[in-house]
Order: C-alpha cells, then sequence, then structure tokens
C-alpha cells in the first residue's frame, strides 16, 4: 500500500501533517475520493494557498479540479532530475555538447527571478540549443514555466518553499519508525507514535512562548513590537530586514519594485506576506511608524499559533493527571573495553568473596568458576540458580545426567540470575541442593516433546558478505541535473584556470563593459554600436597569448564583430606598458601576473630577480 501526507506549514516553520491516506492503488478516482474526504473534514480547504507536487499527470490534474484558487507548483529538485533524464543524448539524439549546452541554460532558467529574464533566456535556448531540445520543452514546459521556475513561484506566497523536502524529511522520521514488510496495525501505531511526539513537541514550544518571554537587544521599538506580535520564526525573517541599512541601492529597489507603504512587490513580501526592507525605507522616509499589524499576515502572529497548540498555562492544576517520571533504561552497545571494565569490576569481588570460608568451600567454588568458565570457553551459557541448603557441592556435578548449553553461535546472552524460593531444585538424575551457584544442562527434550528455541531458526540465516565498494559513486562529481559540480572558490582564480564561462564575462567586459556583457549572457546579441572601438579604451590584457578572443563570436552580429577584430588588431599593434610606472617596457626585465594579464618592470613590481614560482601575482591581485 502507498501512504499519502498532506503536510503544511505552520506558523513557526515548522512541518505539520493534516491528513494521511493509505491507497492501494494510486489512481485518479482514489486520489478524487481522498481530496473530496478532505475538504468534507476541512472547511478552510479555499485558504490553500499553494500546492507542491511533482510532475506526475494524474495527480496534477486532480489537484487542479479540487484546488482551483491554488497555484500549483513543482520541485525544484523533480524538474532538474526531469531535464537531466530527458534531455539526453539517445532520447532526443543531440550530441554530448548540445546536450551541456542545453541543460545549462534550463538550470539557469529554473533559478530565474522574474518573467523577463526568463524570456531572455528562452531566447538564448531557442537561438543555441537544437531543435529537438526546443521542440521538447515548448511541448512540455513552456506552457507551465509559471509552475517550475523559482523566482515565478515567489509571486504566489510560497514561504520560499520551493522544493518538497518538508515530505521527504517527514517520510525519512516514518522509515525509522516504521519497519519494512510490518503489518497495518503495526504501521498506524507508529504514524501515531510520530504524530503524537510532533505534537507534545509544539505544545512544549507553545508553552515556552507563554512562560518566556523573547529577550531583544536592540533598541529599536519597531523590533521589539514586532517580536511580541509574531512568531520567533517570522520574527527573524523580519528583523533581517529591519536590520539592512539604508542605502541608494535599497530606494532603486523601492522604486524597481513599485513599493507602497503597506505593499511591495518584491520577491520577499509577496513570498513570505511580511513587510520588507522597501517598505521600512519607505515608510521612514514619510516619518510614519515602522510597526504596524496590518503588514503581516495573521498566520504569523504568536497568540493565534499558541490557540493552535494550547497553552500550557492555562491548565488547571488541580485537575491535571499526576505526572509519571520513569527512569531511562541506556541500553546502548558496549564497546570492548567498556566490556572488560565492567567484567573486571566483578570479576575482582568475586575473588574476593570466593576467599572468604573455610578450604573445602573455597574449593567446591573454584569448581563453580572452572565449570563456569570452561562453559564460556566453549560457547555455551550457564544458567545460574541460588540454593538456600547450605550443603556441599562435591559430587554435584557428578549427579547431573547432562549440562544445560545452549550454543551462542549469533549473539552473546547475558546471565540470568533466578531466585528461587524453594528450599532445593530437582535435576534429571538427581536432587541438588546448596546454596552456591550450580551449572547444569538440561536436556533437549522436555517429557519427551522436542524444543525448538529461536537459535535453531538463526542457524539457517545466511547473511551476506559485506563487499566494499571500489572507486568514486556513480554521479558524485555531477548536480541534480547532470551538469559537473562547481567547487566553491575561496579567492581569486587565475585566467588560465578560469571556467569557460568566466572568460566570455571577463572578455565581453573589456570590449563592451559590464552592463553589455551581462546583457549579452542573458541571450542579447550584440551590435556594432556597443562594441569599444577606441584601442587606448581596451586593457592591454586583451592582447595576451592565452586570450582567445573567438570565443565571443556568438554574442555579435556580423559587423560588431569585424569591428571587435579591428579594435584587437589595433590593440596589439600598441607598445607594452608598465602597469605600475605606465611606461613602455621596452627590453627591461618584467613579469607578468597571471591574474590580472599585466605587465610591470621587476624594479616597479618590488622584485629583484625573476620569480621561480610558476604563477605570479602583482600586488593589486594579492
Amino acid at each position: 500500500m502507498a501512504c499519502f501526507l498532506v503536510i503544511i506549514e505552520n506558523g513557526n516553520g515548522e512541518s505539520e501533517i493534516v491528513a494521511v491516506g493509505l491507497f492501494g492503488r494510486e489512481d485518479s478516482e482514489t486520489l478524487h475520493w481522498f481530496f473530496e474526504a478532505f475538504k468534507a473534514l476541512n472547511p478552510q480547504w479555499e485558504a490553500v494557498r499553494v500546492t507542491m507536487a511533482d510532475k506526475d499527470i494524474k495527480e496534477r490534474q486532480v489537484v487542479k479540479q479540487q484546488f482551483p484558487l491554488s497555484a500549483l507548483h513543482i520541485c525544484a529538485f523533480h524538474t532538474l532530475q526531469a531535464f537531466r533524464r530527458e534531455v539526453s543524448v539517445i532520447k532526443l539524439g543531440i550530441t554530448k555538447g548540445e546536450q551541456e549546452t542545453a541543460l545549462d541554460i534550463l538550470q539557469r532558467m529554473a533559478y530565474e527571478n522574474s518573467e523577463e529574464q526568463y524570456q531572455e533566456l528562452y531566447s538564448l535556448l531557442q537561438m543555441s540549443a537544437s531543435q529537438s531540445v526546443v521542440e521538447y520543452f515548448n511541448e512540455n514546459w513552456h506552457s507551465i514555466h509559471a509552475e517550475w521556475v523559482i523566482g515565478l513561484k515567489w509571486l504566489h506566497g510560497n514561504f520560499f518553499n520551493s522544493t518538497n523536502n518538508r515530505a521527504e524529511s517527514m517520510n525519512c522520521k516514518l522509515k525509522k519508525l516504521v519497519e519494512r514488510f510490518s503489518s497495518l496495525e503495526e504501521f498506524v501505531n507508529s504514524l501515531y507514535s510520530l504524530i503524537a511526539t510532533q505534537r507534545n513537541e509544539r505544545e512544549r514550544k507553545a508553552g515556552a512562548m507563554v512562560q518566556k518571554h523573547r529577550v531583544v537587544t536592540t533598541c529599536d521599538e519597531a523590533s521589539v513590537q514586532y517580536s511580541r506580535l509574531l512568531t520567533p520564526y517570522a520574527y527573524d525573517r523580519v528583523k533581517e530586514e529591519l536590520d539592512v541599512k539604508k542605502s541608494p541601492a535599497t530606494h532603486t529597489d523601492a522604486q524597481k519594485f513599485c513599493t507602497g507603504t503597506d505593499y511591495c512587490a518584491c520577491a520577499f513580501s509577496t513570498a513570505m506576506l511580511l513587510p520588507c526592507r522597501h517598505i521600512f525605507a519607505l515608510r521612514d522616509e514619510l516619518n510614519m511608524p515602522r510597526f504596524e499589524q496590518a503588514l503581516c499576515a495573521e498566520r504569523w502572529f504568536l497568540d493565534g499559533y499558541i490557540r493552535s497548540y494550547g497553552s500550557p498555562g492555562n491548565v488547571d492544576h488541580d485537575e491535571a493527571e499526576p505526572l509519571q517520571v520513569a527512569t531511562r533504561v541506556d541500553e546502548r552497545a558496549l564497546s570492548g573495553p567498556q566490556k572488560y571494565k565492567k567484567a573486571a569490576e566483578i570479576a575482582l569481588k568475586l575473588a574476593e568473596v570466593a576467599a572468604q570460608g573455610s578450604t573445602a568451600s573455597f574449593k567446591d567454588r573454584m569448581k563453580v568458576l572452572e565449570t563456569v568458565l570452561e562453559s564460556w570457553r566453549d560457547g555455551k551459557e550457564v544458567t545460574v540458580a541460588l540454593m538456600r541448603s547450605p550443603q556441599p557441592l562435591t559430587g554435584l556435578l557428578n549427579g547431573c545426567d547432562t549440562m544445560t548449553s545452549i550454543d551462542a553461535t549469533a549473539e552473546e546472552y547475558l546471565s540470568e540470575i533466578i531466585a528461587e524460593p524453594e528450599p532445593s531444585i530437582s535435576l534429571p538424575g538427581g536432587s541438588c541442593t546448596n546454596n552456591e551457584v550450580q551449572a547444569c544442562e538440561q536436556s533437549d527434550q522436555e517429557n519427551g516433546e522436542p524444543t525448538v528455541g529461536p537459535l535453531d531458526t538463526l542457524e539457517k540465516i545466511k547473511v551476506p558478505v559485506a563487499m566494499r565498494k571500489c572507486g568514486r559513486p556513480k554521479g558524485q562529481a555531477l548536480t541534480v541535473i547532470g551538469l559537473p559540480k562547481k567547487r566553491k572558490r575561496t579567492g581569486e582564480m587565475p585566467y588560465a584556470k578560469l571556467p569557460l564561462r568566466e572568460k566570455k564575462i571577463k572578455l565581453l567586459t573589456w570590449l563592451t563593459g559590464a552592463e553589455k556583457a551581462a546583457e549579452a549572457m542573458r541571450g542579447k546579441l550584440l551590435g556594432e554600436e556597443m562594441v569599444e572601438q577606441r584601442p587606448h579604451h581596451v586593457p592591454d590584457d586583451i592582447r595576451d597569448e592565452c586570450v582567445d578572443v573567438s570565443l565571443t563570436r556568438r554574442f555579435f552580429s556580423d559587423d560588431a564583430w569585424q569591428a571587435v577584430q579591428m579594435v584587437v588588431k589595433m590593440k596589439k599593434e600598441e607598445p607594452w606598458k608598465c602597469h605600475e610606472c605606465k611606461t613602455n617596457l621596452h627590453d627591461e626585465k618584467s613579469v607578468m601576473c597571471d591574474w590580472c594579464l599585466c605587465w610591470s618592470h621587476q624594479t616597479c613590481a618590488g622584485l629583484k630577480q625573476t620569480p621561480k614560482a610558476k604563477l605570479w601575482k602583482c600586488r593589486e591581485c594579492d
């Protein structure tokens, strides 16, 4: 059976299970019945703003029919996974290079923040990708791009939930409680155990919010008021916006996003339904108070969260049930040194007690200890019993027909000490009475009937030998969409080691400027008027032997490319100049920085001799 979970995000940013379905089959009729039952039990179902699901056709159609006012989103992880699976060399008949180019553009499209940026990348996809990739994208993804582009999903107030990680986390917790091939009764018990545990944790947090007031270290009155109004999760998000310092960029963004005193079209305000930095900046300019309760959605209010989970402060202590405290038994597995230490402590006490008493008693005790030692060496377990009658143990073992032994082939079992109220114990073959330790073996058959122990079943189980995996795990060096992972750099890299994309950006910046380079990387074709045609305004770096200007050919029109070739040719005819003193290098000793590709006199660079290292960095790049 399939377990279908419906999870929401509560006012404190926590995941909460609101519905569970166990399906014998996952078809449209079953899902339709499930959502109808959910709506009948939840009158506020129309308040659902966003539904996160994967790209399953049956599930998507049913959700759209049952929740027409809710925006249906696709998980970002499953989106990239689908791109990697479908845009392949075999399925679309493309080359490996065409596949990597298409996947790179599709990945950037999935993470775009606006409709304009998406349309620019869509135009770039149509120009750069093969026809089969474009046809597949138009047929399956372009018409529903508002459901999988992250920036467009924020507009519906999804609280920055771009994946179904909340459901995956809940599924992982449930798998830890439910064993494989468990019965339905066991599954239901484990499920209710998980729900009860989460409920108790929510109630504990709600009680802590009532009993303990949050300490706000800032002197801002608005921050204090928001801390009393909102839950800790919502207040932390608002505090980040309050702490943003005023800057020209903040005012520019406020004009860009069409900001008012009580609304803003930026990503944070539309996704979280909370006031953003642009609203605070505008209210400061208009001398309006930063705090206003209407700026925050009611779902984030602290009193609503406490009402939902109940306040422990309202419980009547006279009618409360008595608290039962249970001591937790530590059943953790012991290591070898820990076992030896515990056994040594008991052995020392045992030797001290055995040495007490008469010589005859000591000999009997030593025989018992030797019997226990030999049994343990042979892999047998010994049963210990206490005898009330203090009679000598001599001849005790000879009077017993057999010894009780259990083959310990799978696990080690702890000795069980049994206190017998009778004055003596009868054994097969004779009666044994003593207040000392008695080791005896019982027959595998009692009263003529064979007994089957748990170890008889364990002996038939064959555990496969653990095999070590050789080599690197498959897919470790790839992202979700299938492109190579980019290592996080701690600093700048030499030009020769830069990724191809960064080399293109640097070249376009030298030839056209930063703004035009950004437009070109988004798919805009650069014209002749956008090219810098004054050679003295183009950096000397562009004529270095390790610079390949042809990498930028596809970003320029034919006329613009001719202008680029002309300015590069004119630049190469100019003499090299020192980056420090701005004079010609001539035949003097000079050194090149492998980061910025600038040449300098050795004396100007502060060097007495030529560097021996393969790579050298100038003062500006250091």
